[in-house]
């Protein structure tokens, strides 16, 4: 029971997160993600300017907000770990537990990290080119 009301406060607190960067947009630029995934779909019409409607810089959109969504996900986790450990009260066990998700945690970001700077070199050497 208390495991569910934990997946539901998580997953409705990663809701919020992830929707109030569009609520809180004042005016939309042309240069955000949302603004140039409508201008590439916009009104039915066949967009050919290639700075807004290439490929390789909707791909590109799509997988830095993919990595957004993993530092996101970072967080979370290291902040869930760390509490685990605060409120451990010396039980060795839930301890090394949370050391155990802090350096799972770190892995993940060396990992994602080093598939952005992968994805970052191929974009700017080889498809931009």
């Amino acid at each position: 029971m208390i495991k569910t009301i934990k997946t539901l406060a998580l997953s409705f607190v990663l809701s919020i997160l992830l929707i109030l960067p569009a609520i809180a947009l004042a005016e939309e630029p042309d240069t955000s993600l949302l603004g140039r995934l409508k201008a590439v779909g916009g009104g039915g019409g066949y967009q050919t300017d290639q700075a807004i409607a290439s490929t390789p810089i909707v791909i590109g959109m799509i997988i830095g907000a993919f990595f957004g969504f993993l530092g996101i996900i970072f967080i979370v986790l290291m902040v869930i770990a760390g509490f685990n450990w605060m409120t451990a009260r010396g039980n060795d066990e839930q301890i090394q537990k949370s050391k155990d998700s802090i350096r799972s945690a770190l892995i993940g970001l060396v990992v994602s990290l080093s598939g952005w700077a992968i994805w970052n070199f191929i974009f700017n050497n080889v498809i931009a080119n």
